[in-house]
């Protein structure tokens, strides 16, 4: 792949498409404002849900910890093999965007329900859910095993370029 301008701009999402999840507007009143960023994302054509495991950024490759599930479009084009040697990851695609792209994240969590619910009620939030003053905004980095991004989301830097 070469590199362009505009690779200083691109995250790449690398991932898998989830059966069984997909888009449905049908219903959903129009926002008030007229500028919907979400809804033409999620409008747009090949609407899908993926998980993702790793993401590119800034020549960096992250890992996540724990699989999101994003939206994606389309679907994508084969992750090359040799960015997930020795890795269970195998079949990967990746879909590039513009950091400045808006999009959807869900993250899941399985248990039962009391592990899911109760728990974090009696604690005053959703089990694992950061509330109050705990959540890290701005250039904040942890160095080391990993970095924290999007509202508690742990990464690991592998050290390598992308491709």
């Amino acid at each position: 792949m070469s590199e362009t301008l505009l690779e200083t701009s691109a995250v790449r999402l690398y991932g898998r498409i989830v059966r069984g999840l997909g888009v449905d507007l049908k219903g959903c009143q129009p926002m008030l404002g007229g500028d919907s960023p979400l809804r033409r994302q999620l409008e747009a054509k090949g609407a899908a849900f993926a998980r993702i495991y790793a993401f590119a950024a800034d020549g960096q490759i992250y890992d996540l910890l724990r699989p999101m599930i994003m939206l994606v479009h389309g679907q994508g084009e084969k992750a090359p093999e040799d960015l997930f040697e020795n890795s269970p990851l195998t079949d990967l695609r990746v879909w590039a965007y513009d950091r400045a792209d808006f999009s959807l994240r869900m993250d899941v969590s399985t248990g039962t329900i009391e592990q899911l619910l109760l728990a974090g009620a009696a604690a005053g939030g959703a089990a694992g859910q950061m509330v109050g003053a705990g959540q890290m905004v701005g250039a904040g980095q942890m160095v080391g095993a990993g970095q924290m991004v999007a509202a508690g989301q742990m990464v690991r830097a592998r050290g390598s370029r992308e491709s």
